[in-house]
């Protein structure tokens, strides 16, 4: 019922609320500026939180900004039994993913990533212990 709530708001309520849970139950630490949403050991972490597209197992994660102060990124999927989050350095995601053009502009709006086409580089980050081995590989 819960997933049902979540899958029901807009997109800016849905974003905003989705990361909130995430921060809390990853325990991540208050964001040092508007260009990252919290941290974490040190590192700075950019959360992106994505619906399933319609009748697809796929998704779209958006409004990647290249330049912000954030070092890791956190893709979150709202799955039908609850999320779903991998990891991924802004080094590779902004370098090797976006010279492979996996990472799509999209104008003002920063850039955007499908899950199919990054999904071999990201990591399953299934607890706090999964993405503290994760912050410091």
């Amino acid at each position: 019922e819960e997933v049902l709530q979540l899958v029901d708001l807009d997109s800016k309520p849905f974003g905003s609320t989705s990361e909130k849970i995430i921060k809390e139950i990853f325990e991540l630490g208050s964001r040092t500026s508007s260009q990252n949403d919290g941290t974490r050991n040190g590192k700075k972490i950019e959360i992106k939180v994505a619906r399933y597209w319609n009748g697809t197992d796929d998704c779209r994660w958006q409004h990647l900004e290249p330049d912000h102060d954030y070092e890791i990124v956190l893709f979150v999927l709202l799955d039908f039994q609850g999320f779903k989050v991998w990891g991924i350095k802004k080094l590779l995601l902004m370098g090797d993913m976006r010279d492979k053009k996996f990472v799509t502009f999209q104008g003002k709006q920063g850039f955007w990533v499908k899950k199919s086409d990054i999904f071999s580089h990201l990591t399953p980050i299934n607890s706090i212990a999964d993405l503290d081995a994760f912050i410091q590989s």
